[in-house]
């Protein structure tokens, strides 16, 4: 099978020897957005995707918190932290919006790395409570820390793409 020089440069030559548009690996000539989506576009789209899971978790997480917060005191094994619950709650809702109705939801996700730092402190001094179920709240504070984890790696991602 013999090679042309169109498929070795990737480019089309017309009558004059002149280059023509580039030719993608399926042979298609024409711009970035009639052929396949660069790595790049794909890249953003996926982290696109995860933060605005991140935010319908935020959402989800936050109205269980303002809803149930008498739930998360049984489960956590603490007492009288009803409106602190709430409180965080409403924070969880306030990121999640931010992070699904802004242009640009990097910052809904720093928002939500700075809240889930105060979770994490609060889950901390959860444990010192009279009362506290120290699984469930080392269970918490794992999750916690994986979404974290998310959180931090999408911010990141959007804040360099300048999302």
């Amino acid at each position: 099978m013999e090679t042309t020089r169109e498929q070795l440069t990737g480019q089309r030559r017309g009558q004059s020897g002149e280059p023509h548009e580039p030719v993608d690996r399926r042979g298609y000539a024409g711009t970035e957005h009639e052929s396949t989506p660069t790595l790049s576009r794909r890249r953003t789209r996926s982290e696109q995707q995860l933060a605005r899971g991140l935010g319908w978790f935020s959402v989800g997480l936050g109205v269980t918190e303002i809803v149930a917060p008498r739930f998360l005191e049984r489960f956590l094994g603490v007492r009288g932290h009803r409106t602190l619950i709430r409180m965080m709650g409403l924070r969880e809702v306030a990121s999640g919006v931010a992070i699904l109705n802004g242009r640009r939801p990097a910052g809904g996700l720093w928002a939500r790395v700075g809240g889930d730092i105060i979770d994490l402190a609060g889950l901390a001094m959860a444990a010192n409570s009279p009362y506290a179920k120290t699984k469930n709240i080392a269970l918490a504070g794992a999750s916690v820390a994986g979404v974290t984890a998310l959180d931090v790696y999408s911010a990141q991602q959007l804040s360099r793409s300048g999302e």
